[in-house]
């Protein structure tokens, strides 16, 4: 009976020693029972030297106490701890294995002892890792693809194709708040000419100089700019009307006038200079964004074909019969830069403004037609009545430009009158009158224009016309 004894435990001890795993017997104090080949390879011992010691012969104190902590928490808990992944330091250096600890009951069923089962998964965790670190290397460069696609490599803005995909994400946020969107479209004046004079070199970094000048002057965190191609740039600016389109445009152009960036080719300005085209739209009027870019192009065409150096505006007027009571989408400003000196002068153009703002503000609640006609009436006989005192003023004070500013009067009374006589006929709408009002007489005239004599008004002139 003994040889069958040992013939089972010569047996089994062979078994163990060919399981590809480190398999060990404890007790309670820390000794171990039984160990097979693998441990003792892995501790550089044979297994007599290694069975019946405490493991504190192989491992520092504080390591040695640690793994019979746990031994303990096995043995008193009664249940089995499986396949948890821990270090184990070697002579060879730190591996990882993946144990399990069983515990061992005695005839009277205490746990005394504890059979363990280690497995090396050193190769395996150094190929996870390898796996991780490929993985997290490929996301990054994923990133950084998705980055460079959707950047400008040369001016580290956005790209059109950034643009186009955030113009309709914001179109249709706006559409569903009932906000307007304004659209800058910017190109750099003779800029071929530039790169011609001065060199490519000279004009990425011009281009990179723009492009950081443009970035500057965004204040709100939803305004973005893009480069859209070549020496063009374009700017979204959410929940912004046509008065803060035109601030933001003029802001940009005088900001890069500052950088007094030199420009020996250039037709519009000895530095480099840019023109803008503008177009202020209210999505909820419309069904789509689409074509909204090319009718701010064209905005930028006329600044271009006006002499460049310059801002055009431009803005779509919901259909007047398809107003559904939305107030206040454009309305002209009144501020200090509208302030010429001459007390009569302002006054008939604060009373110009205020009575346009007051057309478009019956417009917008449907007021009666014949209401929103006697008020137009009323704005061009105001207007021709201005332009008489304003020439007649000029003339006064001897304005140098006189004769010229009566020229672009005349201009703009004969094209109100074939307006207003269209008008009458019905062959001509309310939104083009009030395209006139915002654009030709208020933006352009009134802002640009009439801002050319205000330094020429004499201190005894001002506040004694129309006295």
């Amino acid at each position: 009976m003994r040889s069958n004894y040992k013939l089972l435990s010569e047996e089994l001890e062979a078994v163990l020693d060919h399981l590809p795993a480190l398999v060990f017997y404890k007790d309670r104090d820390n000794r171990f029972l039984l160990v097979n080949k693998y441990v003792a390879d892995a501790y550089g011992k044979t297994k007599a030297e290694m069975e019946g010691q405490s493991l504190s012969s192989f491992h520092d104190e504080e390591t040695a106490e640690r793994y019979h902590r746990d031994d303990l928490e096995v043995m008193a808990s009664g249940d089995a701890k499986l396949n948890y992944e821990e270090e184990w330091r070697t002579a060879g250096g730190t591996r990882w294995v993946s144990t399990s600890k069983i515990p061992y009951f005695d005839a009277d069923g205490r746990a005394k002892r504890i059979i363990g089962i280690s497995i090396d998964i050193t190769e395996k965790k150094h190929a996870d890792a390898l796996i991780q670190e490929l993985i997290h290397r490929l996301e990054h460069e994923k990133r950084q693809a998705q980055e460079n696609s959707l950047t400008d490599s040369l001016t580290q803005i956005p790209n059109r194709r950034y643009f186009d995909s955030t113009f309709k994400k914001e179109y249709f946020r706006l559409k569903r708040t009932k906000s307007p969107i304004s659209i800058l479209m910017i190109d750099i004046d003779y800029f071929k000419k530039y790169n011609d004079a001065l060199g490519h070199v000279a004009g990425d970094a011009c281009l990179k100089a723009v492009a950081a000048c443009i970035q500057q002057c965004l204040l709100r965190p939803g305004d973005f700019a893009a480069r859209y191609g070549g020496e063009e740039f374009c700017i979204l600016l959410p929940d912004t009307d046509l008065n803060g389109a035109d601030v933001m445009a003029r802001r940009i152009v005088q900001a890069i006038a500052d950088r007094n960036l030199p420009h020996p080719q250039s037709e519009a300005s000895d530095r480099v200079s840019v023109s803008i085209g503008a177009l202020t739209v209210f999505p909820s009027k419309l069904d789509n964004p689409d074509g909204l870019v090319a009718i701010a192009d064209k905005a930028l065409y006329r600044a271009k074909s006006k002499g460049r150096n310059r801002v055009e505006l431009d803005f779509l007027y919901p259909d007047l019969d398809d107003l559904s009571g939305e107030r206040g989408y454009i309305s002209l400003s009144w501020n200090l830069s509208n302030i010429s000196g001459c007390k009569e002068l302002d006054l008939q153009h604060k009373s110009l403004i205020e009575l346009s703002n007051r057309i478009i503000e019956k417009a917008s609640a449907k007021a009666p037609l014949a209401e929103t006609k006697a008020d137009i009436e009323r704005l061009l006989d105001q207007l021709k009545e201005h332009f008489a005192y304003e020439i007649e003023f000029l003339e006064k004070i001897q304005y140098p430009a006189a004769s010229s500013h009566a020229s672009i009067h005349a201009s703009l009374l004969d094209k109100a009158n074939r307006m207003i006589t269209r008008y009458r006929d019905g062959t001509a709408n309310l939104q083009d009158l009030l395209r006139f009002m915002v654009f030709d007489v208020a933006f352009e005239h009134m802002d640009q224009e009439d801002k050319k004599f205000f330094d020429f008004i004499p201190e005894d002139c001002k506040g004694v016309a129309g006295e």
